[in-house]
């Protein structure tokens, strides 16, 4: 099941960001179901009343891979809307060559992510009734690898690459 689950999440993925091909429409649409279709079932967990167990079940494994999938969709628009729509100073040839090599770049990030993602989802999730501690601790520890990898990362390379323009320039 494992197997399965990481193949079918990373071709989401992957469907994704080959969708910003059509100039960003493609993945936001494909991004656009996806909302529709998660926040359907957690709507329909609230009217039953089941809304926060099914959450912190659901979640153990849809921190990591919800958030991806959207990663991928964000990869998908640099690479179509971002160099195809806005080329800035270069050709749109070139400036797409450039966002698919950027946009590849956050893709291929993503896929040790869904291997997580689909381990936790074939190995822990089923074990629903763990203690809160356990669930909550797998939450947390998501969700700082995804902001810690994917926001807290990138913005201390950008500082220490600035500092270090700076050093040049002086």
């Amino acid at each position: 099941m494992f197997l399965w689950i990481t193949k079918n999440n990373i071709q989401v993925g992957m469907l994704c960001f080959a969708a910003g091909l059509l100039t960003s429409i493609g993945s936001g649409y494909i991004l656009f179901n996806n909302g529709i279709m998660v926040g359907t079932f957690f709507a329909m967990f609230s009217n039953e009343d089941v809304a926060v167990e099914a959450w912190s079940v659901i979640m153990l494994h849809g921190t990591i891979e919800l958030s991806v999938i959207v990663i991928c969709g964000a990869a998908g628009m640099i690479m179509g809307g971002n160099s195809i729509l806005f080329p800035g100073t270069y050709s749109r040839r070139v400036s797409f060559v450039k966002g698919a090599k950027k946009g590849l770049k956050v893709l291929i990030s993503t896929i040790p992510l869904f291997i997580v993602a689909g381990f936790i989802e074939g190995f822990v999730t089923r074990y629903a009734f763990m203690p809160s501690i356990i669930k909550y601790a797998i939450l947390l520890l998501s969700s700082v690898i995804i902001v810690g990898y994917y926001i807290v990362y990138p913005n201390y390379l950008k500082r220490k690459n600035e500092e270090v323009y700076r050093a040049q320039i002086t």
